[in-house]
């Protein structure tokens, strides 16, 4: 149980990525930018493990998304690639808006195409897009079975990644309530036994939590 909830803080730290306002994401001051400038370090990262070659040519800019909702714009300023955008996924979002339409690549749920070359090639002239909705939402109350039952935290981190990069901004993440369960029913009086015996195992827990499937594939265990 404490490893899964080592998971569910890890999950809470790195979604916080995709809309910093429901989390109370920590705020940093950056140039030219409005009230409720967040910081675009989540989005850093994620370029280090996409184009750890060529990511230091992006320039994040943090802007405030106001009235106007989510929004990114894309211009080549002195040599440099420089994206605006209204949270960490924004960014992201209008970079993969870049890598599809400048630089020809692509990154997806299945693989990438990320042969750049080491000079990014920039936009002749300034792009903005903006979002016609303001929850872009992925994932469902199976998703966590099948093969998510078995992610590494590198399988969570590309895919929170890739949500990031098309846009995404809410996902569910069922990851650890059987955790809450187990601690909480036996605070009114369940045995340790009891809510292991109730509590299916992982590729199961997405139709236990939806009540329709208990106790399957349950493997007793004394530790």
């Amino acid at each position: 149980m404490k490893r899964t909830l080592t998971i569910m803080c890890m999950l809470l730290m790195l979604t916080s990525m995709l809309d910093p306002g429901r989390l109370g994401f920590n705020v940093r001051a950056a140039p030219a930018a409005g009230a409720g400038v967040f910081d675009t370090q989540p989005a850093i990262e994620v370029l280090k493990r996409l184009i750890p070659k060529q990511y230091d040519q992006v320039h994040f800019i943090a802007v405030d998304r106001g009235s106007k909702g989510d929004y990114f714009r894309i211009a080549g300023t002195s040599g440099s690639l420089e994206i605006s955008g209204t949270s960490p996924a924004v960014l992201l979002t209008g970079f993969n808006w870049y890598l599809k339409s400048i630089a020809k690549a692509n990154v997806n749920w299945n693989g990438e195409q990320l042969n750049l070359p080491m000079q990014l090639p920039l936009p002749g002239s300034p792009i903005e897009q903006q979002a016609n909705v303001s929850h872009r939402y992925a994932l469902n109350d199976t998703d966590d079975g099948y093969t998510g039952a078995y992610r590494t935290w590198e399988d969570w981190q590309r895919l929170i990644d890739v949500l990031a990069l098309h846009g995404i901004n809410e996902v569910l993440v069922t990851v650890g309530q059987e955790a809450v369960y187990y601690d909480t029913f036996q605070e009114f009086g369940y045995t340790e036994q009891e809510m292991r015996d109730w509590i299916t195992l992982p590729a199961h827990q997405p139709w236990w939590l939806l009540q329709n499937m208990c106790c399957f594939g349950v493997r007793s265990r004394s530790n």
